[in-house]
């Protein structure tokens, strides 16, 4: 049987300990602390790029420019003293196969700056309405609910960039192909940020956390006042 060998960021960071736990040493609250960044990102993506771009018929490789625009607005809503930095397309190499195969790789990402192979994920999925959810609910349930994505945090993120329709409908749907009851982010009370909970299936022999929380974080792509 093929083995990976080490890569030079497992030979470098040997342990990997649980995101939010560690993080949490050095600031409080991290889950609210990082999406606070997030939706001021969005904030931003809205005013300097998303209202002034027409939607329809779907742009051409919308997820990727997209998250490429929100992260460097993340990153501008930080001051860099954060234990933590907002990377795009990062790779996770925990997941990966025997090459030649590469890694999988998130939309974005949160790594710790002590330990760079730990990683809270963040992957976005457009969405043309608020009745088109399948791919977004596939993304949970065959990546995150796998460890195959964030197996070194319990908490990771899903962003729905929302063409068109409500918010909460979308919520709705996400929470009936989940199977599993959405509850409103109570850090978050006026943005459309719910989230679900989730018992993990924890491949034999990793020490991955097996409780999961996701952040569902939907996105109007036009200004909604």
């Amino acid at each position: 049987m093929l083995r990976n060998r080490r890569t030079i960021s497992e030979i470098r960071w040997p342990e990997t300990p649980e995101f939010v736990s560690e993080a949490e040493k050095l600031v409080a609250n991290v889950p609210a602390l990082l999406m606070g960044f997030v939706w001021r990102g969005y904030d931003l993506l809205v005013s300097e790029v998303t209202s002034k771009v027409s939607f329809f018929g779907r742009p051409e490789d919308v997820e990727r420019d997209l998250s490429e625009r929100l992260e460097i607005r993340i990153r501008r809503s930080m001051n860099g003293y954060e234990p933590f930095e907002i990377r795009h397309g990062v790779a996770e190499r925990e997941s990966r196969q025997p090459a030649p195969a590469q890694p999988p790789e998130y939309d974005l990402a949160f790594s710790l700056r002590t330990n760079e192979r730990i990683l809270w994920p963040i992957e976005a999925k457009f969405l043309a309405s608020d009745e088109q959810v399948a791919e977004y609910t596939k993304a949970v349930q065959e990546r995150f609910l796998t460890c195959y994505y964030s197996p070194f945090s319990r908490e990771a993120s899903m962003i729905g960039y929302l063409r068109s329709g409500e918010p909460q409908k979308v919520c709705a749907r996400i929470g009936v192909g989940l199977g599993c009851t959405m509850t409103q982010s109570e850090d978050f009370p006026a943005r459309p940020h719910q989230l679900s909970t989730h018992i993990r299936v924890v491949p034999d022999g990793k020490p991955y956390p097996s409780r999961f929380r996701c952040h569902h974080m939907i996105m109007p792509l036009t200004p909604t006042d």
